[in-house]
């Protein structure tokens, strides 16, 4: 009977959305303008609460014009606790990508080892090779398989030789959920968008921009992804990756959406498995 393939590690991973609180969430909300009769009435859309005691269902009465606001606020919090989500758990596979170095590390002592036991196995008698006959396998499949792990090895250890594995990491995580936080942000934002103030040579954000300065750097530290006084944001909002919607952006982002897509079509045959 064959033997069951062992699993590899895969690159597609599921991001658990990270629970924000509720004072967290107010001030996420505050900082998108949304008032606390906007929140209230978002709670019950088109109906106005008359009664609320703990407990007991909640007495209401259909309002003839819904003060909610056209978009559910509560929403934007979902989204922005995915996107934590993403930052919390995704590190490790977004950031912590082989460099040429880890390759010749890994690749280099594999192939050696190959080496030495391909020539161990060829320089068998017939004797020896004979006992894989007898059990059903071909000695020679084995030397194959040998040889292409010597290959690749080397293969891989001389085009990895040139290349430097020098330099910060990439921060494809953080700048990924900078990203979906500005989209949210703007996709949400209750205030006024005025031009930027300039006198002269000097030019200021506007109020709006830097709420969004304030929306994001709030949500990142509620996630603990940053630590205050110890990284840019506003340089980080300069970076392509983390502009909302750019044309430079757009394959990387349609990139991660399929990668979402896989995960989310392996979530459902692993459901169906289990429930079968």
């Amino acid at each position: 009977m064959p033997r069951p393939k062992p699993k590899r590690a895969s690159a597609v991973f599921f991001a658990r959305a990270h629970p924000l609180s509720d004072s967290q969430k107010r001030q996420l909300l505050e900082l998108l303008r949304y008032n606390a009769d906007s929140l209230k009435a978002a709670e019950t859309p088109g109906y106005e609460v008359l009664k609320r005691e703990p407990g007991a269902p909640l007495l209401v009465a259909k309002s003839p014009e819904s003060a909610a606001p056209t978009k559910n606020p509560f929403n934007a919090m979902l989204y922005v606790e995915s996107a934590l989500g993403l930052g919390v758990e995704g590190a490790q596979h977004l950031d912590n990508i082989p460099r040429p170095a880890d390759y010749r590390e890994a690749f280099r002592p594999v192939g050696r080892s190959a080496f030495k036991l391909l020539n161990t196995i060829t320089s068998w008698t017939e004797y020896f090779c004979g006992q894989f006959t007898l059990r059903g396998h071909d000695i020679h499949e084995v030397e194959r398989a040998l040889a292409i792990l010597v290959d690749v090895s080397a293969a891989v250890t001389r085009d990895m030789a040139g290349k430097s594995s020098k330099g910060a990491r990439k921060e494809n995580a953080l700048t990924e959920v900078i990203r979906r936080l500005r989209r949210t942000f703007r996709d949400y934002y209750q205030g006024e968008r005025t031009e930027r103030n300039r006198q002269g040579a000097f030019e200021s954000l506007a109020q709006w921009e830097k709420d969004e300065l304030a929306f994001v750097d709030t949500a990142l530290l509620a996630a603990r992804l940053v630590r205050q006084g110890h990284y840019e944001l506003p340089r980080l909002f300069r970076d392509p990756r983390c502009q909302p919607a750019t044309v430079g952006n757009a394959e990387r982002v349609a990139e991660l959406n399929r990668i979402a897509d896989k995960i989310h079509t392996a979530q459902e045959r692993e459901q169906k498995g289990n429930s079968s």
